[in-house]
């Protein structure tokens, strides 16, 4: 029996090595098998070695403070990964941005989608700025831009999936970020002024973007593999 669990647990590290493949669907399917086995034997994952975790950084130009829209965008798109988000310096030229934490194949496909809804976020926000044309001062612009933007990431976060991790990739993930010593998103949110109108332009807004979704597991658990450019 212990030589069928030493096998067991070698086939499992192999499985976990080719979790980190740059095809999402087999990664994908390689650490569900891993997951699989090690719930059906018994192993936990400090026998066979924690799931290794990436950081992936992308520039958001918000500055030392982000708005509670970006927050939210990048909080959901972490989620539907199983993976964390963070936001402040990414590197030595002071810039600032979001970081994602997780399995290496998901953290690259998340900080991708991020990027892209966020390129999308910001060219819809600068259409809505320039249809204001009866608004003169630059300040109130800014403030129904904002309240356009957390519309459109109410509509774009309804079609995200929430991705469910596994114990140890929750344990692995935690261990991280006390190493990091990190600091969460939802510390640093800029306060929103609400008008409803602007709001609602914006739910309309987001409503155009599609999102496509791959299946992980018979019981559809859904994680995220692309965003339509």
């Amino acid at each position: 029996m212990a030589d069928q669990i030493d096998k067991i647990k070698v086939k499992i590290k192999k499985l976990f090595a080719l979790s980190k493949s740059p095809h999402p669907a087999e990664a994908a399917s390689a650490l569900k098998k891993a997951q699989e086995l090690m719930g059906q034997y018994g192993i936990a994952g400090e026998e066979i070695g924690r799931p290794e975790i990436k950081a992936e950084d992308i520039r958001t130009n918000s500055g030392k403070k982000v708005p509670r829209h970006q927050t939210r965008l990048m909080f959901n798109i972490a989620r539907a990964f199983g993976c964390r988000s963070a936001y402040g310096l990414i590197n030595d030229d002071e810039d600032y941005g979001s970081t994602f934490i997780g399995i290496e194949h998901r953290v690259k496909i998340a900080s991708f989608v991020a990027a892209v809804l966020l390129r999308k976020m910001t060219g819809a926000r600068t259409e809505y700025i320039q249809s204001l044309k009866r608004v003169k001062k630059r300040y109130q612009k800014t403030i129904r831009a904002d309240q356009f933007c957390s519309g459109w990431v109410t509509s774009v976060c309804d079609k995200l999936r929430e991705f469910t991790n596994s114990p140890e990739i929750e344990a692995a993930l935690d261990a991280y970020e006390l190493d990091q010593g990190w600091v969460k998103m939802n510390g640093v949110i800029k306060r929103e002024t609400k008008n409803h109108d602007d709001w609602y332009h914006g739910l309309a807004a987001g409503k155009d973007i599609q999102i496509q979704h791959g299946v992980e597991g018979e019981k559809s658990s859904a994680f995220l593999i692309g965003v339509i450019p």
